[in-house]
C-alpha cells in the first residue's frame, strides 16, 4: 500500500490486489521477482503452481528486472540464479566464491568434492546412472577436510584453528553451512546432499579444439 494512503504505518506492509485472476497473477509475480532479489538462487521446486505459471510465459520480465538490479539471469532446467557479475560494486556483502576466508576456500573446494563424487556415482562407463545425488555422511566430509587441511593450511594461510583436535569437524559444519546458505546443498541431520547448483563449481577435464 502507498505510505500516502495508510493511516497506520504498519498498514504499509498490506499489500492489496485486484480480486480474481489478475490480482492472483499479480501477487504470483510479485512472489516471483521477490524471490530473484532476494535469494541467491530459487528452484522451480520452490516455486507453487502459480508462480510456475507466471514464470513461464513472463521470463523476459524476469530477466528485466534481473538486469535492472545489475545482475545477470542463468536458467537452468532446475530453476534459475540471478549472479552478480560485478567485483568493485557488488549488491551483496555476502559472496560465493569469497577471497581471504579460510571457511570460503575450503567450501568451494569441499563443492569441487561434491561434484566429483556425484559425477563419479553416475560414470555410463562403469554402468551407474545416479538419477539425483545421494546424502553422503557428514564422516565422510570430515575425512576429506583432514586431507584438505593436508594439502592447504600452510601454505594458504588457513586460520590456526583448523589444526586444534576438532578443527577438521569444526571446518566442515561451517563450510557446509556457508554452502547451505547458498543453496548449494542441503542439510539432513547427520550427511548432506549436493544441490543442482552446486555443479557449476565443479572441474571439467579440459578439452582442444582445432582452429
Amino acid at each position: 500500500t502507498s505510505p500516502v494512503l495508510v493511516a497506520d504505518p504498519i498498514d504499509v506492509l498490506h499489500e492489496v490486489y485486484p480480486a480474481g485472476a489478475a490480482g492472483d497473477i499479480a501477487r504470483a509475480g510479485h512472489r516471483v521477482l521477490r524471490r530473484l532479489a532476494d535469494d541467491p538462487l530459487v528452484y522451480h521446486d520452490d516455486l507453487d503452481a502459480a508462480e510456475r505459471d507466471w514464470l513461464g510465459p513472463r521470463w523476459q520480465v524476469a530477466n528485466r528486472v534481473a538486469a535492472e538490479l545489475g545482475l545477470t539471469l542463468e536458467r537452468r532446467a532446475e530453476g534459475f540464479a540471478a549472479v552478480d557479475p560485478s567485483i568493485r560494486e557488488p549488491v551483496t556483502d555476502d559472496r560465493f566464491p569469497a577471497a581471504g576466508s579460510t571457511v570460503a576456500h575450503c567450501a568451494l573446494l569441499l563443492a569441487e568434492y561434491l561434484v566429483d563424487r556425484h559425477r563419479a556415482a553416475r560414470d555410463p562407463e562403469e554402468g551407474r546412472d545416479a538419477a539425483a545425488p545421494e546424502p553422503l555422511p557428514i564422516s565422510v566430509l570430515v575425512a576429506h577436510i583432514r586431507i584438505l587441511i593436508g594439502d592447504y593450511a600452510a601454505r594458504c594461510g588457513w586460520a590456526q584453528w583448523v589444526l586444534d583436535e576438532d578443527g577438521p569437524a569444526q571446518l566442515t559444519a561451517r563450510a557446509l553451512d556457508y554452502l547451505a546458505r547458498f543453496r548449494l546443498v542441503h542439510r539432513l541431520d547427520h550427511a548432506v546432499v549436493p544441490a543442482p547448483a552446486v555443479a557449476r563449481f565443479g572441474v571439467a577435464s579440459p578439452t582442444t579444439q582445432e582452429l
